[in-house]
């Protein structure tokens, strides 16, 4: 599946996100909304950042609730998708993100 596409791919810790999308200028960010509680307090921090700001955000999360929808879209997560991950369908997003 992604094989056929040029693509690099990061595991960044928390703390380290901010840092590296700052220094390397990401297409997407994919953030899994179950890792910490104040998650969604970086995907603010995130979409509001100069430089990230028209980054998209792809949220991996088990919760799919209206909630939890209305969480991540405020804070700035574009794109909601569901655990355990189904990667036809991110590779889909991630074509339409592109632009593709």
């Amino acid at each position: 599946m992604f094989r056929r596409k040029k693509l690099t791919v990061s595991y960044l810790s928390t703390v380290k996100v901010l840092q590296e999308a700052q220094q390397h200028l990401p297409d997407v960010i994919i953030m899994d909304l179950s890792t910490t509680d104040t998650i969604l307090d970086l995907a603010v921090i995130l979409s509001q950042h100069p430089r990230l700001q028209d980054t998209p955000i792809v949220g991996l999360t088990s919760d799919l609730s209206e909630e939890a929808r209305q969480a991540g879209e405020s804070a700035g997560v574009d794109i909601m998708l569901s655990k355990p991950l189904n990667f036809e369908l991110l590779d889909k997003v991630l074509l339409e993100l592109a632009g593709k």
